[in-house]
């Protein structure tokens, strides 16, 4: 197991945490063997698990030891920033068409594990377009279960949601996603704050559908201190002012003309013209 490598760390640490604990420090000390970070988190969140049999506790120590001393990994660093982590390196290789471990060539789809302690490892299969934002969205997921205040964490999980919904192609499913909502549903419920971040992110990547979605829900939400008074922060959809895409200076000078602010604000000057 450890010669095949890492096509073999997503799912033996999706099963992790519901081994029972001989195979638990079994396929921990297989993860450390094969060296891959992506296992970091799955073995943290074991350590943070109230209960776990002792010689158990001892074996993913162990191999979280050794894979954090090759990663530089802060010592206290939580399950939770690890799994934001990795859901924000996801995404960022979906961003830039980095082909993740997981991907079957064969096939030309992309593989996504669960596991169940009855039946064990179970696989669906995504299309290549969404793999990456499908892995981010459950990272992100992992992480705001471990820690409800990781707001990060939501907005990754928004941001690769609604991108997951714009890459998926008409006549194509998405299985291993089993929301009960469509993705503007949650931007909106999620409020301003969060939208901003999708929005920042998505003119960053360059992703005019994203950054539509984030003013369209903005719109839908947000009143005109959401919108101008982000103390402390970018305010991305001012800065959307000045973007490239003319989709995107419309829609936001739309967006704060209907905010009808009373004041002046940062870049005011720029709404009437564009």
């Amino acid at each position: 197991m450890v010669a095949i490598g890492r096509p073999l760390v997503y799912p033996l640490s999706v099963a992790l945490s519901q081994l029972e604990p001989v195979q638990m420090g079994q396929v921990a000390q297989i993860l450390a063997g094969i060296e891959y970070p992506r296992a970091l988190p799955y073995l943290k969140q074991i350590l943070e698990m109230p209960g776990v049999d002792p010689q158990a506790a001892l074996a993913v120590q162990r191999a979280y030891d050794e894979l954090a001393a090759k990663q530089e990994v802060p010592d206290d660093v939580t399950a939770s920033e690890l799994f934001l982590t990795l859901g924000e390196n996801y995404y960022v290789a979906g961003t830039n068409g980095v082909q993740l471990p997981g991907y079957d060539t064969a096939t030309a789809r992309g593989v996504v594990w669960d596991y169940d302690p009855r039946a064990g490892l179970n696989s669906t299969t995504v299309t290549p377009a969404i793999f990456a934002d499908v892995i981010a969205m459950r990272a992100a997921q992992r992480a705001l279960a471990l820690d409800r205040q990781m707001d990060p964490a939501l907005s990754l999980w928004l941001g690769a949601n609604l991108r997951r919904e714009n890459r998926l192609g008409r006549d194509e499913v998405d299985n291993a996603t089993h929301i009960e909502r469509e993705p503007m549903y949650y931007a909106r419920m999620a409020g301003p704050l969060r939208l901003h971040d999708v929005l920042d992110r998505a003119m960053t990547d360059q992703d005019t559908p994203l950054a539509l979605d984030a003013i369209e829900a903005l719109l839908a939400t947000a009143g005109t201190d959401a919108l101008l008074n982000r103390t402390g922060a970018a305010q991305p959809l001012l800065s959307a002012l000045s973007y490239a895409d003319r989709r995107i200076r419309f829609t936001a000078a739309f967006v704060l003309a209907r905010a009808r602010p009373k004041s002046d604000f940062s870049l005011s000057y720029r709404v009437v013209p564009v």
